[in-house]
């Protein structure tokens, strides 16, 4: 009898298993630059994944740059910034999502990814923890972390460009300590932003329901194009820091860095190997002898300028409160 109802619970186990839902989440609000990002995202995604998983799109409204997408999610009232990640949770609709940030393009087969944080934490990004909490890294002050302080056993160090989120009570908890410390910013020793952002509080919300972050060196994070060797038509993406050189799964370019031209010479060669347009002598001249990259250069100028110009425009308000 004991015997039968192991048997029982164990293909029950193994069904829900095999039923358990997975796929991979971009966020899309506000300006059509976003969304035409995530379609970027979405190619460069499908352009190397051997057996491509759905794809899914938060955004605030359907446009030409939705279509592609396996799921649509249309949220009301989003921030239009980073903050929208907060309510990934809510909507997301799979059991294990892997959330990639739009500002990233994509140079390999990333389905691998699955197998990293298969055995980890309900929620992970990519990262590193430091035991040592008195340690002046990491996203925010263990000591300045008032009545959470009592719960932190590590400081952990993450970017928000991709993150692992499987639908448990754990990752709802890192969600809900994520939404309180983003209301209450201020009362907390965050570092590096001082306005709310997305990693300080999605860490501490880690570190507090004790989620790690997975230990993988495969995202490049808003890379210096001197030191960068990228060609997402061949799926390379290799970058030399320190006399090595490492290669990469994924960049993650970096908002301002999408208007300069190292990121917009990566979208055309996409945007061409999507359409089949990599023949003829005006690609070999203009993408593989590398003649388009000076005219976009032109543009960093403008760039720069409308970047000061946002910084300038922020002091201006902030001053004025």
């Amino acid at each position: 009898m004991l015997q039968n109802k192991l048997q029982i619970a164990k293909r029950k186990c193994n069904m829900e298993e095999s039923e358990k839902t997975r796929g991979f989440v971009t966020i899309a609000t506000g300006k059509e630059m976003y969304y035409r990002m995530a379609q970027r995202l979405l190619w460069s995604y499908r352009m190397f994944a051997e057996q491509p998983m759905k794809f899914a799109l938060v955004c605030d409204r359907e446009n030409k740059y939705t279509e592609e997408f396996d799921e649509v999610i249309i949220i009301d009232n989003p921030a239009r910034s980073y903050m929208d990640k907060l309510r990934l949770y809510e909507v997301m609709p799979f059991d294990e999502t892997i959330y990639i940030e739009a500002d990233c393009l994509i140079y390999d087969d990333i389905n691998r990814w699955w197998g990293i944080f298969e055995n980890g934490s309900d929620f992970a990004p990519f990262g590193c923890i430091w035991n040592d909490l008195t340690v002046a890294k990491g996203w925010y002050i263990p000591s300045g972390m008032k009545e959470f302080e009592s719960d932190i056993e590590y400081v952990i160090s993450m970017n928000g460009g991709v993150y692992f989120m499987r639908k448990t009570q754990t990752c709802e908890r890192v969600f809900e300590v994520a939404k309180y410390c983003t209301e209450h910013y201020g009362d907390y020793a965050f570092r590096v932003f001082k306005e709310p952002a997305d990693e300080p509080v999605f860490a501490l919300g880690m570190a507090v329901n004790k989620c790690r972050p997975a230990d993988y060196d495969e995202m490049l994070i808003a890379p210096n194009s001197r030191f960068l060797d990228a060609d997402i038509s061949k799926g390379r993406a290799r970058f030399t820091r320190g006399g090595k050189t490492l290669d990469y799964r994924i960049i993650h370019w970096g908002s301002y860095n999408t208007e300069l031209a190292r990121y917009r010479y990566e979208a055309e060669r996409l945007e061409r190997a999507v359409k089949g347009k990599t023949d003829g002598i005006i690609y070999k001249l203009f993408y593989e002898k590398g003649l388009r990259y000076p005219f976009l250069c032109i543009g960093n100028a403008a760039a720069f300028a409308r970047r000061v110009k946002r910084k300038l425009c922020k002091m201006i308000r902030s001053a004025r409160r």
